[in-house]
């Protein structure tokens, strides 16, 4: 049974689901097959962060403040990706205009966010309770793994799992600073497989860590621990892949990100709100039979 919770239970839930529509938008388009241009690229993921704005305002009541702390939210956790734009050239390091697009991003997403939350006032009607937010969140991360597995279904397919030779760097940059304009081809397809990787890592960490503060079945917060130590050992299972060059690795690493999505599914799924009402039933149903077996 969940526990309850209150204040701003919905942030997380909301800033991650933000996030991950943001970097789809931005995965999809810039695929080598796509390259959608810049401009366009930047008005779609502003449009997610205005939809989630407006569903904050719709879902939480919380008005344009809501909004704003959830946009805020979103835009640190993009700082996984910000890196790549604000990196120089050679990959040594962020631009001196980096001093200015961090805190500018952060407003400009919180700003955009908070005035969408306006849009629809207090929902009181609409607005979700606790376990609700640690149900989306479980959904959010979800579909963030989805989209992780299909990120390493293209790099398979397109014959770039050793496109970028080292690990845990990126050609000798640190990851997250790897420039923007240097992700092309097989690289591109490699990289963003990883920064799904550690965007999906952070994700899953953020959840179990709501789930055993939020959620009293000792049986999910195990689980929820068990996903933690998975997306761990995959991650290093997809450093070993290049470092080791290894196809029992790579089969091993495809295998066990099944395996991963499957619990997070199945932690999803008991997160429900509509879990718990078919419990309800089935535990009523047993008793019933054992009642009629022991009469």
């Amino acid at each position: 049974m969940n526990s309850t919770g209150s204040g701003r239970s919905y942030v997380l839930p909301l800033a991650f689901a933000m996030t991950v529509s943001m970097w789809a938008v931005a995965y999809v388009c810039r695929l080598p097959a796509v390259m959608a241009p810049s401009w366009i690229v930047l008005v779609l993921m502003l449009a997610m962060v205005a939809l989630w704005g407006w569903r904050t305002g719709f879902r939480t009541g919380g008005g344009w403040l809501a909004g704003v702390m959830v946009g805020a939210a979103a835009a640190v956790l993009n700082m996984l990706i910000l890196g790549s734009i604000l990196a120089s050239a050679d990959g040594g390091g962020v631009a001196p205009s980096a001093l200015w697009w961090v805190p500018g991003s952060i407003l400009v997403i919180a700003l955009i966010a908070g005035g969408f939350a306006a849009v629809p006032g207090r929902g009181v009607d609409d607005v979700i309770d606790p376990a609700g937010w640690t149900a989306l969140f479980s959904k959010v991360a979800v579909a963030a793994t989805f989209l992780l597995v299909v990120a390493g279904g293209l790099v398979t397919s397109n014959e770039a799992g050793l496109a970028v030779v080292d690990w845990p760097n990126t050609f000798g940059s640190n990851m997250f600073l790897f420039p923007l304009a240097r992700m092309t081809g097989g690289i591109y397809y490699e990289h963003a497989h990883r920064l799904f990787g550690a965007l999906v890592g952070l994700t899953t960490i953020v959840l179990a860590v709501r789930l055993w503060r939020r959620d009293d079945r000792p049986w999910l917060r195990r689980l929820a621990t068990a996903a933690v130590v998975l997306v761990m050992v995959q991650g290093v299972l997809g450093g070993l892949r290049v470092t080791e060059i290894s196809d029992h690795l790579a089969v091993l690493h495809g295998c066990l990100a099944q395996a991963f999505f499957c619990v997070l599914l199945l932690i999803a799924f008991v997160s429900s709100n509509k879990w718990f009402p078919a419990a309800e039933r089935l535990a009523v149903e047993v008793v019933a039979r054992l009642s009629r077996i022991s009469g």
